[in-house]
């Protein structure tokens, strides 16, 4: 966007802070007029033009940075903003246009109290008068601001220092553009002063296909637009938690980018900030992110895993477009916009929509776009998707299902109610994080080469680890759970000590054990310890106790991975250890049946139902071809290879099938 229009946000009293985009060149006259509560507003770097009266009256305003690229400036640009300091930043005036009463108050006529800060090196440049009381510029009082040093070098990286308000921003240079393992300080000594890091700025790593790894401040604050954009050798990322923006594009393309991190208190991520990192395998995205802009995962073909927490209000286009392992995703009830092809060219996902009555999608004025879940074709038109919605149950009317038509479509995706089967499994993310890489593991038997694994959701899994028992200790290396959503496992391997070494040690250590009060369900310790403190490699039982009509799952730790799946889990403390159990509610398994010891059979172009079985029959893309309840159907589908789904009451047929071959 390059122009705001007039009076866009005029009146606006809550305002209290506004950060402009890269690329903007002009404001709107009085575009934060009457702002009451404005207190701090960063220009781009790209503004050649402010207007009349564009922060008229924004009586909270108290400092304002000019930038240097302003080439035009209208009248009573801050008329009665009374307190207000504005930094002049021009070396030099040559053809810049400033209104004589630019700086000035319309109803005190030339003169105002605005504060106006020029660089000690420019006083002929504003006309500044060292033997007049009150050196006046365009209408505002002229005070000298010393500023010996614009930039400065410090451990190999550039800055820009800000005696203002004591911060430096950090600037590309040969280092950023080059180097492979980077370190960013919290402050920058300089003089008699530290400087702390705010800011890395536009483009400062761009195109570096050294960088493998970087070390942001903790003080950080902002991550402008493409600042690591094409880092393609950059692996993991760890925001601070006092990053409250990260500009667009400003990922974009770091194809070996594998895990990112972002904590609560961020504010803002920009569009395109993640496109196209392709070996991206999961993202949460913080409760304080209220809007996921445009494009901002396309193109993440690896990402398998997306939590998206209650309070996100806005998905944007294309968001996460082109995500081909992405295979299931919750859309929180608090969203209120959608915008287009949402989740374009994912073939595979399975959406959870929330919203259960017509009154509750009414309340929040919710706004899908007509194409929010469709395809778009070789000519970018939309088409339906082999995007499957699932649906609250006893819902369904208000997303336009008919039980009477062959598929329903809800905003260009097939809708699924929650009370028939699914198609096809869902499948659910393993990942397996460990202190250490020399092991491998076995899934259900089978070896996996990589730290993830795709698991059907509902499979009860068994995961064997295997290592070098000689050299290191693992408290459990054989775990059992039932896969019911996307599972982190962490393995700590404790070395052995060498029987060579001499080893003595004046005091045992002693840990922690913290139990947490379990949901359905009690933790009991088989006998009761003496202190809450015990010795290294204590042996300590727990059980688990679910109350009538629940069962045990698995034991957890404090940040939610399974740690062991025994009832009764007997296990050595090395360290201070947090426990919970997991109970689920018991359910009744439903009867699964062979289509043709039920009576449902194929002949002769026509499929025989003659216990009256709700049929439904899908193609390999998810997609419904067949829905019926009838004796008798003709079919007329190509050759090829189908999913038979039939239903009644509690008993469920489920069965991959040929055409013609029943």
């Amino acid at each position: 966007m390059a122009v705001f229009s007039d009076r866009v946000f005029r009146n606006c009293s809550f305002l209290e802070a506004v950060i402009l985009p890269e690329g903007l060149k002009t404001l709107g006259a009085g575009i934060f007029e009457y702002c009451t509560r404005l207190e701090s507003i960063k220009l781009p770097s790209s503004l050649t033009t402010l207007p009349e009266k564009a922060f008229s009256n924004c009586t909270s305003l108290k400092s304002i940075d000019l930038p240097v690229g302003i080439t035009s400036v209208g009248r009573w640009i801050f008329e009665n903003c009374d307190s207000l300091n504005v930094y002049l930043n021009w070396e030099k005036l040559d053809n810049i246009i400033i209104d004589d009463v630019a700086f000035g108050f319309e109803n005190r006529k030339v003169l105002s109290t605005l504060k106006l800060y020029i660089p000690e090196g420019c006083r002929d440049v504003y006309g500044y008068d060292e033997n007049a009381v009150k050196p006046r510029f365009k209408g505002g009082l002229l005070i000298l601001f010393y500023r010996e040093v614009w930039e400065y070098e410090y451990k190999g990286l550039k800055f820009i220092i800000n005696q203002k308000d004591l911060t430096v921003e950090l600037v590309g240079n040969d280092l950023t553009r080059n180097g492979s393992e980077i370190t960013i300080p919290d402050d920058v000594p300089y003089a008699t002063r530290n400087y702390r890091v705010k800011t890395i700025a536009t483009d400062a790593f761009r195109d570096n296909k050294n960088l493998v790894s970087v070390t942001l401040p903790n003080y950080l604050t902002f991550i402008e637009n493409a600042t690591f954009g094409n880092c393609s050798s950059l692996k993991s990322i760890d925001v601070p938690k006092s990053v409250v923006n990260i500009g667009e594009f400003c990922f974009s393309s770091c194809s070996a980018l594998e895990t990112v991190i972002l904590h609560e208190g961020l504010k803002t991520i920009g569009a395109h900030s993640f496109d196209d990192c392709s070996s991206l395998k999961s993202i949460e995205i913080p409760s304080t992110v209220k809007d996921i802009p445009e494009y901002c995962f396309n193109s993440c073909s690896g990402l398998k895993a997306v939590v998206l927490l209650e309070s996100l209000r806005t998905i944007g286009t294309s968001s996460f477009e082109n995500c081909s392992s992405l295979k299931s995703i919750k859309i929180p009830s608090t969203v209120t916009n959608i915008g287009r092809y949402v989740f374009n060219n994912c073939a595979n996902l399975v959406v959870y929509l929330p919203w259960k009555t017509q009154s509750s999608l009414i309340s929040i004025n919710l706004n899908i776009n007509d194409y929010a879940f469709s395809f778009t074709n070789s000519d970018w038109q939309p088409v339906n998707s082999t995007l499957r919605i699932h649906v609250p149950e006893k819902a369904e009317s208000i997303y336009g299902y008919n039980e009477n038509e062959i598929a329903s479509y809800f905003k260009g995706g097939l809708i699924i109610p929650t009370d028939k089967p699914e198609p096809f499994p869902i499948y659910c993310l393993l990942r397996i994080n460990a202190n250490m890489n020399d092991y491998s593991y076995r899934v259900n038997g089978t070896l996996y080469p990589e730290q993830t694994a795709d698991i059907a959701q509902n499979t009860r899994v068994n995961v064997s680890i295997e290592y070098d028992k000689n050299k290191y200790h693992l408290a459990n290396d054989a775990i059992s759970f039932v896969m019911l959503k996307d599972t982190v496992l962490t393995l700590y391997f404790a070395s052995l000590p060498d029987d060579s070494e001499d080893i003595g040690t004046d005091e045992e250590p002693q840990y922690s054990l913290v139990l947490y009060k379990a949901d359905h369900g009690e933790i009991l310790l088989e006998s009761q310890p003496t202190s809450t403190r015990y010795d290294s490699a204590s042996v300590v039982t727990v059980i688990a106790e679910p109350e009538k009509g629940y069962d045990f799952d698995y034991w957890s730790n404090k940040y939610g991975y399974v740690i062991s799946s025994e009832k009764v889990y007997t296990f050595k403390i090395t360290t201070d250890t947090y426990l919970s159990a997991v109970f689920t509610q018991k359910t009744a398994s439903p009867i699964i049946n062979n289509p043709i010891e039920s009576g449902i059979y194929y002949r002769n172009g026509i499929l025989h139902n003659p216990a009256l079985y709700e049929i439904g029959l899908y193609n390999t893309a998810g997609r419904l071809m067949i829905k019926s309840k009838e004796n008798e159907k003709q079919l007329d589908l190509p050759e090829g290879t189908y999913l038979l789904t039939a239903q009644k009451g509690k008993e469920i047929i489920r069965q991959k099938i040929y055409c013609n071959t029943f």
